[in-house]
C-alpha cells in the first residue's frame, strides 16, 4: 500500500492548478468506422516519423501512443482515438490549446479521408465487429471481462468520453475533490448525455454508455461507498486500490502477465513497486484519484463547443473553495442512492425536475466560480446554458445515424 500512497500524496508545498481534459473520439473513414489498421495506425505515424512527436507506448511494430510538447496522442482498446492538449492555467488556454492541436492534426495528409465524430457511443457496431487493438495488455483486460461477464468487452470497444483532470494539493484536498466529484456524477452526467444509440437503433436512454459502465466490473467501477465519508483518508484510498483485482501486471522485463486476479497487495515484493501505478488505473470509478490529480469520468464525448463548456463546469465547482465546500454540505448520499440518481439522469435527462433544478443551481454556482477566478473562463458556460434554455441534453439534438451518412446535430450545435 505505501507504493501507491506515495504515488498519490501530493508534493510538498505544491500549490498548482492546471486544467486538462481528454477528449476521445470516434473516427470514421467514408461509409465504415475507422480502424486502427489500416486508419489510425497512418496517423501516429505520421507524427512520430515526419511531424517530431515522440513514441509512448509500442507494442512490436504498433505505435500506440506517441507525445510532442505536452500534447498526446493514443488509442483505447477497440480503436477510440484520444488526442488531448497539454495542462494549462485557464480553461481558456486549454482550448486554444486544444483547437489548435486538432487544426494541426486534421491537416495531415494521412487524416484526410477521415473525420471525428462527437458522441459517447460507436452507433453503428456490436463488439464483436471490432478488433482488440494488437495490446497483450487489452488481451487480459478482454478475458478478465469475459470471466466477470457484464458489459466490460462493450466498454472496451464502443465507448466514447470526456475526461477532466484537475490538481489537488494535499491530502485533505485530495479527499474533498474526490467525494465532491462523486456527488455531482449525478446531475452533470445527465446534463451532458451523448449516447442514445445502439446497434444502429434508439436505446430509450439519453446515455447508453453510463449503463454499459454500470455493468462493467463492481469492483472497479460506479462510487466507493468508503470514500463518501466525511472522515475517508488518502491511505485508505491507497488501502483500496491496493485490494482490487489487477487485470493485468508487469514483470522485471516489462512484460505483461495475467495476475489470475490477485490484488495488488497480494503481489511480490518485487512486483509491488513497478504495479503500484498500473493498479491506480485499473481502478475506474466515476471520479478517480491519480498522482497529483482527480480525474472526473463521468461525461459522454460531447461536441467541440461543449468541450470547453463541460470542463469549465467542472473548474468552476471544483477550483472554487466555496463551491467545494457548499457541494459537500448540501449534496450527498450512498454509493446505491448516487447510482439510483446516475441511472434516472441516463434515462431521462433533464426531465426529471429534480435532476433539472439541481442542474440550473450547478450551473449558477459554477458560473459564480468561475467569475471568482477572474480569468474570464464563464464564457465557455454559453452552450450549456442553451442545453438549460431548451432543457435538452446533447443526445436529444442528434439525428438518428446510418452508416454512410455523416451524422448530423440539428441546430443547436
Amino acid at each position: 500500500m505505501e507504493n501507491i500512497y506515495r504515488l498519490l500524496r501530493p508534493e510538498v508545498n505544491k500549490n498548482r492548478r492546471l486544467v486538462s481534459a481528454e477528449i476521445e473520439r470516434l473516427a470514421l473513414s467514408e461509409d465504415r468506422v475507422a480502424r486502427y489498421e489500416p486508419d489510425l495506425r497512418k496517423v501516429i505515424e505520421t507524427l512520430v516519423d515526419c511531424e517530431g512527436w515522440t513514441s509512448v507506448s509500442k507494442v512490436g511494430d504498433n505505435l500506440l501512443g506517441a507525445r510532442k510538447f505536452g500534447c498526446t496522442m493514443s488509442f483505447e482498446p477497440g480503436g477510440q482515438w484520444e488526442v488531448s492538449a497539454p495542462p494549462t492555467s485557464t480553461v481558456s488556454q486549454w482550448r486554444k490549446g486544444q483547437e489548435k492541436l486538432d487544426t494541426e492534426l486534421m491537416a495531415l495528409d494521412a487524416v484526410k479521408d477521415l473525420h471525428t465524430m462527437h458522441i459517447g457511443l460507436n452507433p453503428w457496431e456490436a463488439v464483436d465487429d471490432i478488433p482488440l487493438l494488437p495490446s497483450p495488455r487489452y488481451d487480459l483486460m478482454d478475458a478478465h471481462f469475459k470471466k466477470v461477464g457484464g458489459r466490460g468487452r462493450e466498454m472496451m470497444r464502443l465507448t466514447v468520453g470526456l475526461q477532466v483532470n484537475l490538481d489537488y494539493n494535499t491530502e485533505k484536498h485530495a479527499m474533498q475533490l474526490l467525494r465532491a466529484g462523486f456527488f455531482l456524477a449525478p446531475p452533470l452526467s445527465a446534463l451532458f448525455s451523448n449516447s442514445p444509440f445502439a446497434r444502429g437503433k434508439s436505446t430509450g436512454n439519453l446515455s447508453e454508455r453510463h449503463f454499459i459502465w454500470t455493468k462493467t466490473d463492481p469492483d472497479r467501477s460506479g462510487f466507493i461507498e468508503e470514500a463518501l465519508r466525511e472522515n475517508f483518508t488518502l491511505r485508505e484510498y491507497a488501502a483500496h486500490i491496493a485490494s482490487v483485482p489487477l487485470m493485468y501486471a508487469f514483470d522485471e522485463a516489462g512484460d505483461v502477465y495475467g495476475p489470475q486476479g490477485h490484488p495488488w497487495k497480494n503481489l511480490d515484493s518485487s512486483d509491488q513497486e513497478r504495479n503500484a501505478l498500473g493498479a491506480i488505473k485499473q481502478v475506474f470509478t466515476e471520479t478517480r484519484l491519480k498522482p497529483g490529480t482527480v480525474e472526473v469520468r463521468f461525461f459522454d464525448q460531447v461536441p467541440p463547443p461543449l468541450f470547453g463548456g463541460a470542463t469549465a463546469m467542472i473548474v468552476g465547482l471544483l477550483y472554487d473553495d466555496d463551491n467545494v465546500q457548499e457541494i459537500l454540505s448540501t449534496m450527498g448520499g450512498s454509493a446505491e442512492s448516487l447510482a439510483e440518481a446516475m441511472a434516472l439522469g441516463a434515462r431521462t435527462g433533464l426531465a426529471d425536475e429534480a435532476i433539472f433544478a439541481k442542474v440550473r443551481t450547478l450551473f449558477e454556482m459554477a458560473e459564480k466560480g468561475l467569475v471568482r477566478r477572474g480569468f474570464g473562463e464563464e464564457e465557455f458556460l454559453a452552450p450549456v446554458e442553451r442545453l438549460l434554455r431548451d432543457r435538452k441534453t446533447p443526445a436529444e439534438y442528434w439525428e438518428m445515424p446510418t452508416l454512410g451518412k455523416k451524422l448530423a446535430m440539428r441546430e443547436a450545435f
